[in-house]
């Protein structure tokens, strides 16, 4: 078989030192291994591998910065296995450390999100043999819109379970999955669809610049958004500013 050239370093491979990525393009281990331990290579494409480059590069600058840094006060975190979450920050960090030996000379590989940007976190279960014997792996795969990278996590479940995880994000965005709810929440969707109609209506007005017609759309686009995943402004807010005066 040819070897192939790392589309990342341009490095010739062999054989046993490519990694082949969802889209059949390669990459070496050496690339591969400054991933965080959460990205797999046949879920993602080249262009996606790159951009958790940068994800893992800007995730240990804001990790270091904002939730170890030495002679600051530390942010109070609710931790969901390798998920840390700050609601004072509005940003939860994906933990992963690689390398050294056992505790010493780890290096991280951490990956930092908005809360805001969570849109779905659902149970999921694996039976396969460990060990020598069948065992029941529980997970909760995550989500992310407005992510460039690693934007979807299947987390595994230690010392929590899927429904404490549910009800902890769900309280956090003011969202209600209960039966008891749903009335309300129909309700909210549909005020939203009206006003998205309404933004519409509005866009259409020919006095109204282009500029304008798409400051109205979005602004109604994002009613019917909080009407479905809640309320987030708060959550962007606390984001942003954490991330700026970090990143600039």
């Amino acid at each position: 078989m040819a070897k192939k050239n790392c589309e990342v370093c341009n490095t010739e491979m062999g054989l046993m030192a490519q990694v082949q990525l969802g889209d059949m393009t390669y990459i070496c281990r050496q690339c591969y291994k400054k991933a965080n331990k959460y990205f797999v290579a046949k879920e993602n494409t080249l262009d996606q591998f790159k951009a958790h480059l940068k994800q893992v590069e800007n995730g240990n600058k804001l990790f270091a910065e904002l939730f170890k840094k030495k002679g600051q006060p530390k942010p109070k975190t609710k931790s969901f296995g390798s998920l840390r979450v700050a609601e004072e920050l509005g940003l939860m960090v994906l933990f992963c450390e690689k390398g050294g030996f056992m505790i010493w000379g780890a290096k991280p590989y951490h990956v930092v999100y908005r809360i805001a940007d969570l849109i779905s976190y659902e149970y999921e279960k694996e039976t396969k043999l460990v060990d020598g014997k069948m065992t029941t792996l529980e997970f909760i795969r995550l989500g992310f819109r407005n992510v460039d990278g690693l934007s979807e996590v299947l987390l595994p479940m230690r010392g929590f379970t899927n429904k404490e995880f549910e009800k902890y994000f769900n309280k956090l965005f003011g969202i209600q999955k209960t039966l008891g709810n749903i009335g309300n929440t129909w309700k909210n969707q549909i005020n939203a669809v009206k006003a998205v109609a309404s933004g519409i209506k509005t866009a259409t007005n020919e006095n109204m610049t282009e500029e304008e017609k798409a400051a109205a759309m979005a602004v109604d686009a994002d009613k019917f958004d909080a009407s479905i995943y809640g309320d987030r402004t708060v959550w962007i807010e606390k984001a942003d500013a954490a991330i700026k005066s970090v990143l600039g």
